[in-house]
This record gives C-alpha cells, structure tokens and sequence, in this order.
C-alpha cells in the first residue's frame, strides 16, 4: 500500500535535488522509513524544461496523490471467524467481528467513525 506522496527538496553535492518520497512505517525495526518513489533531478538542470519546477512537480504531486485517494476508496476485508486473533487487538474469538473491523477502518485505512453492530453489547 502505498500512502501519501510528498516532494523532497534535498542537496547532492551542493545542489538541490527533487525526488517524490513516501514515509512508512517499519514494524520490525519500530521507526518511521522514507522511500524514494521517483528521482526527479537536479532543480537546475529542470529549470531548461520547466519555468518553476517545484512547483510543477508540487501540482504532479498533488494528481499522483488523488489517484492514490481515488484507488483506496473501495477495499474488502475477509476474516476467518474461526481463526484466533492477535492479542494486540484485545479482541478474542466471540463474534466480535463488528468491533475488529471498525478497528481496522478507523486506524488502518484511515476512517474517522464506525458503526458496531446493534447485537454487541446486548
């Protein structure tokens, strides 16, 4: 998956560099990475083809992002009743797959609010 786009303004070898770059987070060694998505060169050297290149390659940032946005707005998720979960969700096998999904959307895909089904809590 990849999340938001943003457009690094670096130095090499005295000079600025952009590149598109995304964070995300590396569970095994617990610490925010950066990945570089595409090099874009030497701000110098673009300026030949493009009058103000951070802000051009700001705006391609910008269609790249809402296409990311336009490709996760529909997902699936399966879950397996049967199958234990990670104690980390504190939810065990009882049915409560109501609770595990508005978990997974609130914090992993990013929704604000959830609806538990009506039968928890009865």
């Amino acid at each position: 998956m990849i999340y938001m786009l943003s457009l690094k303004v670096g130095k090499s070898r005295g000079r600025d560099y952009l590149s598109i770059i995304t964070k995300y987070w590396d569970r095994e060694n617990k610490q925010s990475r950066t990945k570089t998505v595409r090099s874009l060169g030497y701000v110098d050297e673009l300026k030949k083809d493009f009058i103000d290149p951070i802000a051009h390659f700001k705006e391609v940032v910008a269609v790249m992002n809402q296409e990311i946005e336009a490709e996760n707005k529909n997902f699936s998720i399966s879950l397996n009743k049967d199958e234990l979960l990670s104690n980390r969700t504190g939810i065990r096998k009882n049915g409560a797959t109501g609770i595990l999904v508005g978990k997974l959307s609130k914090h992993k895909f990013g929704f604000k609010e959830f609806v538990v089904p009506s039968t928890m809590g009865e």
